[in-house]
This record gives structure tokens, sequence and C-alpha cells, in this order.
């Protein structure tokens, strides 16, 4: 189950989130982001268009502003 495996990734190494318009940056532990990317991609959701992971950050584009906020109050759920 991707979304299972996704929360698991999201308490464990997620540390904050941010947006602007259509971008979210996932600030992780040092050396998680691609693991974190990785689990973000399997979803294959058509309001994202893709992500790009460095060391510790991931930007998340998503299809629109609209789709980010959304998205953004459904990575901040699973990090409650």
């Amino acid at each position: 189950d991707v979304e299972a495996e996704l929360k698991q990734r999201f308490k464990l190494f997620v540390r904050d989130l941010d947006r602007g318009e259509n971008v979210i940056a996932v600030k992780t532990d040092e050396g998680h982001a691609s693991g974190v990317a990785y689990v973000i991609d399997k979803l294959e959701r058509d309001d994202i268009v893709g992500t790009l992971a460095g060391q510790d950050t991931i930007l998340v584009v998503a299809r629109s502003a609209q789709a980010a906020e959304a998205l953004l109050d459904e990575f901040e759920r699973l990090l409650e």
C-alpha cells in the first residue's frame, strides 16, 4: 500500500513543509529526500507533475496552486 508507506516515511523523515504557488517544499532528515520522493512518485497522481529531490529537500510540483494547497493539507495530515 503506497499511501501507508508514504505516511510511514513522512512520520519518520519529514521535518517541515512549505508552499509557494504550485510548488511544495518538503524538508527531510539529511539523506532521506530521494526515498520520500520515490514514494510520492509511486502514487502516480494526476495532480502531481513530478518531484525533484536533493539531499534533504524535495520540490513537489503540482498542476496548479489549488492542487498544491490541497496536497499541502494532505501532507500535513500525514505528519499528525
